[in-house]
């Protein structure tokens, strides 16, 4: 899928038994908007799987996918999309990365993102390993669960570091930057006027702004 798009779908129920339940993009960095990821299952990404691979995700959102790895996404060799405008909610493992597993080298740039209600061994929204340091920039990371560590976001090695800023984190986020640990009281998944479903701020709570 290399340079296609993908607009204005709904990826639901997809099985593959080793990789990406929704897509797997392989070497290749479709343009994906609009687009929602919901009860897909693999055992490697749940709903999208990207292997050498830079996807631009735009106005997406990622729920109740599951996975053995990486419930919502996984990112490996060396892929770092761009996610703008999404949301992980309700995604799940029994491994790592509830809602996102970045491996070997997988950097993705995160911005204006909601990760809420995933679970995971480790990683409930988050699981970063083997030199994986993503970009993470006005996100929220709330109400993620973990049974064994990192229940918002898991560096499993010493070269996982991600940059994170300018967020909201539950039980904040050592060596992030004007990380904010207020409740932002996240509503339910579902259509509120925008191009696909997402989780509102419910009221008591104002988003940090950027200029």
């Amino acid at each position: 899928m290399n340079n296609a798009t993908l607009d204005g779908f709904t990826l639901t129920a997809g099985y593959a038994p080793d990789r990406g339940g929704g897509m797997y993009n392989y070497y290749s960095s479709p343009m994906v908007t609009n687009v929602i990821f919901i009860g897909n299952w693999s055992y490697q990404g749940g709903g999208m799987f990207n292997d050498s691979s830079n996807p631009t995700l735009t106005n997406v959102a990622f729920s109740a996918n599951s996975a053995g790895l990486g419930g919502g996404m996984y990112n490996t060799f060396g892929s770092s999309p761009t996610l703008i405008n999404v949301t992980f909610t309700d995604n799940s493992t029994n491994d790592r990365g509830g809602g996102m597993l970045n491996y070997s080298s997988s950097s993705p740039t995160l911005t204006n993102v909601t990760f809420g209600g995933n679970s995971a061994a480790y990683g409930g929204g988050m699981d970063n390993q083997a030199s994986s340091s993503p970009v993470v920039r006005n996100t929220i990371f709330w109400g993620n669960t973990a049974t064994s560590g990192g229940p918002q976001i898991y560096n499993f090695d010493v070269g996982s570091t991600p940059a994170v800023s300018d967020s909201v984190v539950q039980g904040g986020y050592a060596g992030g930057t004007n990380i904010l640990t207020g409740n932002p009281n996240l509503g339910a998944l579902g259509n509120y006027g925008g191009f696909t479903q997402t989780v509102p701020l419910l009221a008591g709570f104002v988003r940090h702004r950027h200029r």
